[in-house]
């Protein structure tokens, strides 16, 4: 488990195990939290690609470098209270968008042995990222129109990707030089499972309607080996807010 998520998870259990005790009778009477709205990640996440191909006797190399930035995503989840103040949570969220992937190759001279020309070019990437989040979740009210929940539990987590796979590119005599002019894509999906742990603070406006603040990491790892490229990470920390509903 990645440094920073252990630190996360042990703040979780820090506040859950120094809470109870003291708000033991501070169990709000509803049995269920609904939170509807939109997160985003605070970060970014690089990929890189490394393919090798043969041409004129000779082998080509094809570099990428693909910047995913992070969208607004659509989020939603719900806690079910089971026992005094424990209970469970469902959460989930997707996001969608085009980003820019870096080519560099060097291609093989059709004439001169031992001299590549090099390419580079851009291509538009198309990245779908959607997971759903379980928790095992502690629900206490430290004043009366507050709610804070936390949580952590395990991620299924699914990626639809764009790679690049090939670049078509023109020349002419005598070939000291190539012009990028596309590149092939090859769009793959993937489904892992990783983990998550997170909060919200809501604050009711009304009886059972109010506004909800929502951190929460979440982490997991695609890899795809046809591809030659290093695996994509998912999730990262989101930040978040929206609707608080309590039932």
């Amino acid at each position: 488990m990645p440094l920073r998520s252990r630190h996360l998870f042990l703040a979780i259990a820090f506040a859950i195990a120094s809470s109870a005790p003291t708000l033991a009778q501070a169990v709000p009477q509803e049995r269920a939290a609904v939170m509807i709205g939109v997160s985003q990640q605070t970060t970014s996440t690089t990929f890189t690609q490394s393919i090798s191909f043969e041409a004129y006797a000779e082998t080509g190399t094809l570099n990428t470098s693909t910047l995913i930035a992070q969208h607004p995503r659509f989020d939603a989840g719900a806690v079910v209270r089971v026992w005094r103040g424990f209970g469970v949570g469902i959460a989930g969220n997707a996001m969608s968008g085009t980003d820019t992937a870096q080519i560099d190759g060097q291609i093989p001279h059709p004439i001169n042995a031992n001299q590549p020309r090099p390419l580079s070019g851009t291509a538009d990437v198309f990245h779908h990222e959607r997971a759903v989040h379980l928790q095992a979740a502690y629900w206490v009210q430290p004043a009366p129109r507050v709610d804070v929940i936390v949580g952590a539990g395990p991620s299924f987590m699914e990626v639809e990707q764009d790679f690049v796979s090939d670049v078509s590119y023109t020349q002419t005599f005598p070939y000291d030089s190539v012009t990028f002019q596309s590149a092939t894509l090859t769009r793959e999906q993937k489904s892992v499972i990783g983990f998550n742990a997170g909060g919200q603070v809501g604050v009711r406006l009304m009886s059972h309607v109010g506004v909800a603040g929502v951190v929460r990491y979440s982490h997991g790892t695609a890899s795809f080996p046809d591809t030659g490229a290093t695996s994509v990470k998912l999730g990262g920390l989101e930040l978040g807010g929206g609707l608080h509903l309590t039932f």
